[in-house]
């Protein structure tokens, strides 16, 4: 594990720091005093990291030589302030697997990390020493619950690679068979697994110092799950160099798939999505290297020792997924995978291959010393002691602990936001320092199309920073006083480049966007009086044919009423019938007819009546005649002279109709 330390916890809105000067923790909250809490016996080791447990009741106090545990009381913190003695709580301490340290002298813990799944009942801590061993204990009950041995793993595994290797990839294989690095340096814990309710295992991430990296799945209930260590995983696309004969720092974020990023002291840090070959409960996992990210250590090269090779330590960002620290000698870098928002989206269509960015947030030393060692310890006035970060009412900030004592707060933005707004490809440094191809560069920016981009964004576009001067905490006794004239140049050569010039671009960009926006509007101004004068024309134009129409319209008033007085002259005098006059003319003639039949049936009556008087009386139809009545002649006239005249009408319609027919 790489020697930078972390002597900072959070919980809440507290902070937890270990002070080394007097061997206690120190509690912060707000502008409330400091609480030291006083342990009941001192770690015998030097403190290098402190770890809150998930149920945070117990603090892990990590050394190389061991770990101690201390309980926190159950009424620390606020409520306990009145009732102790300027500020001071006293707490139980335990030590870990105290008899084991005691006697194994050269044991040393490279790695120790608390198991995600605890409860108050039970918590476990996992610690990996230079035994190449990886230990389960049960800091509750102070049992040690497992152990697993790397070692026998990797010597079958490199029997079996020795005797295939006539025939496998001795590309892969050449570091193994050396057995250099093969070592635990660190681990981390990735997503969770179900296989069956309740069991859920949680796979570990072996890292090892030659870069190889190892899986176990672990599950408290079922120990056999953890006897199978798998591995190395295989990284493709493969590379001759094995992507780096060294690591020092490894950190699983929580992704699916899950991406590790593996940082070598080279200032490389390697983004791999973990993929499993096939469905299975224990199955081996492929690792697909999709970037790597270099970052500048420096702030000024050291040309005497250009490789530098020094240890970093990354720190996952609990506010975002997407977003880790990178914590090293010369201070705090910040990284952003765009990549991890984009796979969350339901619709897979829209993922973009998106180049993860870097930013170097606080600068403590401006280069790296030559004669520094990747296994030495760090302990001098520029590295940081601890990183964490704090969230606040008015946003999250990064809080980052020196070896005075003296904490570094750092405001920092929502990883989407920083996605949105800027981005700084993977250069370094050094790159940077060349002026022209600077200035060639930010020449290029002038030249975004308008088309394919609105005004803002071309704004935006030229603004665009690739390089940034981190926020400065340098001690006062540099090495040699031109540093100062170093740091000074490169402030200014950064300023100049990455923003008066592009502030001078986009000015020019505004100022050109403006006259085009004026001759726009003095051409739509005369766009304008032309479409004035137009629209008076039109408006007398319209007067005129409405008055011209009310004139037609008149005029056609008159020649409708005439059509109509014409059609009905032509209807009447049409031969033609219609259909009611066809059905009167039916109707005229059945009534004609029946009156033929009726006249008809009178006279067969009469006749009759006239038979039946001369059978009856001979004289009487000889020589009398009928003798009526004076009503009743009247009566008859009147109705023969009715019946008459309707019988006339109905003659007379009868030709009428047969005339026009």
């Amino acid at each position: 594990m790489a020697n930078i330390k972390n002597l900072i916890a959070i919980d809440g809105s507290e902070r937890i720091i270990w002070n080394p000067e007097v061997g206690h923790l120190e509690v912060y909250e707000g502008e409330q005093p400091k609480q030291n809490l006083l342990l009941s016996s001192r770690p015998y080791f030097t403190v290098k990291d402190i770890k809150l447990s998930p149920v945070k009741n117990l603090i892990a106090l990590i050394g190389d030589n061991g770990v101690t545990i201390v309980e926190l009381p159950r009424k620390w913190g606020r409520r306990y302030r009145g009732s102790t003695k300027e500020g001071q709580i006293f707490c139980k301490t335990s030590n870990v697997n105290n008899r084991l340290f005691t006697c194994e002298k050269r044991l040393r813990t490279l790695h120790v990390a608390w198991h995600p799944l605890g409860y108050e009942a039970k918590q476990v801590l996992c610690l990996l020493t230079n035994d190449n061993r990886l230990r389960f204990h049960d800091v509750t009950a102070d049992l040690e619950l497992q152990v697993i041995d790397l070692r026998i793993h990797q010597s079958e595994r490199q029997e079996k690679s020795f005797i295939d290797s006539d025939g496998g990839d001795g590309l892969c294989l050449g570091i193994s068979m050396l057995n250099l690095g093969e070592f635990g340096i660190c681990f981390d814990f990735g997503p969770p697994t179900v296989v069956q309710e309740p069991d859920v295992l949680w796979p570990i991430y072996i890292l090892m110092g030659s870069g190889d990296v190892y899986l176990i799945y672990t599950n408290h209930q079922n120990p056999t799950y953890s006897e199978h260590v798998i591995g190395p995983l295989t990284m493709l696309p493969q590379a001759e160099d094995n992507y780096g004969a060294d690591a020092c720092s490894l950190l699983v974020l929580d992704s699916s798939p899950p991406m590790l990023a593996i940082a070598t002291p080279t200032g490389t840090i390697y983004h791999c999505f973990a993929f499993p070959d096939e469905k299975g409960v224990l199955s081996k996992q492929t690792l697909y290297v999709y970037e790597a990210i270099e970052l500048s250590k420096d702030l000024i090269a050291n040309p005497d020792d250009p490789y530098s090779p020094h240890p970093m330590r990354l720190f996952n960002d609990p506010t975002s997924d997407i977003r880790y620290f990178c914590a090293h000698e010369n201070g705090v870098h910040t990284i952003v995978l765009p990549i991890l928002d984009s796979i969350r989206t339901p619709d897979y269509e829209i993922i973009e291959e998106k180049e993860s960015f870097s930013e170097f947030l606080i600068c403590t030393r401006t280069s790296t010393p030559s004669d520094g060692l990747l296994n030495q310890d760090i302990d001098d006035q520029s590295t940081p002691r601890g990183l964490a970060v704090e969230v606040r009412q008015t946003g999250s900030v990064l809080l980052v602990l020196m070896p005075n004592n003296e904490m570094i707060t750092h405001r920092i933005s929502p990883a989407t936001t920083l996605i949105n707004r800027k981005r700084f490809p993977r250069r370094t440094l050094e790159t940077s320092r060349d002026s022209n191809d600077a200035d060639h560069e930010i020449l290029n920016l002038s030249q975004v199309d308008a088309s394919r981009a609105n005004f803002d964004e071309q704004i935006q576009q030229i603004l665009k920073r690739k390089t940034s001067i981190p926020m400065l905490k340098l001690s006062e006794n540099l090495e040699e006083r031109k540093q100062f004239n170093e740091v000074a140049r490169r402030a200014v050569t950064v300023f100049q480049n990455e923003y008066l010039k592009k502030f001078d671009l986009a000015a020019e960009a505004i100022k050109k966007k403006l006259s085009i926006l004026e001759k726009d509007m003095h051409n739509q101004q005369e766009e304008y009086e032309k479409v004035a004068q137009d629209k008076t024309e039109v408006y007398n134009i319209v007067v005129a044919l409405a008055s011209k129409a009310e004139m037609v319209c008149k005029k056609q008033k008159e020649l409708l009423s005439r059509m109509d007085k014409v059609l009905a002259a032509v209807s009447y005098g049409h031969p033609d019938l219609s259909e009611a006059e066809a059905k009167l003319r039916r109707e005229l003639s059945a009534i004609n007819g029946k009156l033929h039949f009726y006249r008809d049936q009178l006279d067969s009556v009469v006749n009759k009546h006239k038979y039946h008087l001369n059978q009856k009386d001979p004289a009487f139809s000889a020589n009398s005649d009928l003798i009526l009545s004076e009503a009743q002649l009247n009566g008859i006239q009147e109705t023969l002279a009715r019946q008459g005249s309707e019988i006339a009408d109905l003659k007379r319609a009868v030709k009428l109709r047969e005339s026009t027919e």
